[in-house]
């Protein structure tokens, strides 16, 4: 029981959950560059890099900020870079993304 206490404890106490998650998210996408961020396989498979997600993501989010003044953005999509765009999309634009129940 205590292992588990300090465990979290120590899990907690790490930087990036200091941090905004839409910064931390495009810090890590920056990073990825031209390198391979993501791979959707949805039809067939398709690679992106972690700045075309980041460019795709963020024009997607003025769309949304234009657009909405909510703070909840509905996402109905299927699994796969769509989904993953729009959930970026949604923080960047300073939203929260949500899903629709099964």
């Amino acid at each position: 029981q205590r292992l588990l206490i300090l465990a979290s404890e120590a899990f907690a106490m790490r930087p990036s959950l200091e941090g905004n998650l839409a910064r931390e998210v495009v810090r890590g996408l920056k990073a990825k560059g031209g390198q391979v961020a993501l791979i959707d396989r949805t039809n067939a498979r398709k690679v992106f890099s972690g700045g075309l997600l980041l460019a795709l993501a963020s024009r997607f989010s003025h769309e949304i900020f234009k657009k909405s003044s909510a703070k909840r953005v509905g996402i109905v999509l299927p699994p796969g870079v769509g989904s993953a765009v729009a959930n970026l999309a949604c923080l960047l634009a300073g939203t929260c993304p949500r899903f629709a129940p099964k």
